[in-house]
């Protein structure tokens, strides 16, 4: 089981980091299969998705948040949300903000800093790595979220 869901957070992360539209959901199919339709795993009667969101547009020098829309989806149904930054200076790199958002000692990159019905915020730390002129292009989707939830209609 252990090796079939690494299988697929590896696909999951081939797939964020070369697609770039809007919401992609990653459904059915197997390894043979996997194109629009993606991945779905069962764990214990439970259909298990992997929703992938474009953050948009986001100068993270001046806004320290944004949030973004993922109707459909809720806090109680996700069992996992990564949020994948680009830079202005490499659009083939791609960097994880931390999983949660803020700390006392502040050394946190930023995250998630909110999970609602039907949008996630996330947020970057004052004075850390997003927090700079590489990262403030406003024309360009600065990242995407990948969240892995429950799906009671796949």
């Amino acid at each position: 089981m252990k090796k079939a869901i690494l299988a697929i957070l590896i696909v999951l992360l081939l797939f964020t980091l070369s697609y770039s539209s809007g919401i992609k959901r990653i459904s059915g199919g197997n390894a043979d299969t996997i194109a629009d339709q993606g991945v779905t795993t069962h764990l214990g009667g439970n259909n298990i998705q992997i929703t992938v969101v474009n953050t948009g547009a986001w100068d993270m020098d001046t806004v320290p948040f944004i949030t973004v829309d993922v109707t459909g989806l809720t806090s109680a149904t996700m069992l996992g949300v990564n949020v994948f930054i680009v830079s202005d200076d490499n659009p083939n790199l791609w960097e994880k903000l931390d999983s949660y958002y803020g700390t006392a000692n502040g050394n946190l990159t930023g995250g998630i800093s909110s999970l609602a019905v039907d949008d996630i915020t996330i947020a970057r730390t004052t004075g850390q790595k997003f927090d700079n002129t590489s990262y403030n292009d406003s024309t360009i989707n600065r990242g995407r979220i990948v969240i892995m939830h429950y799906c009671a209609a796949c």
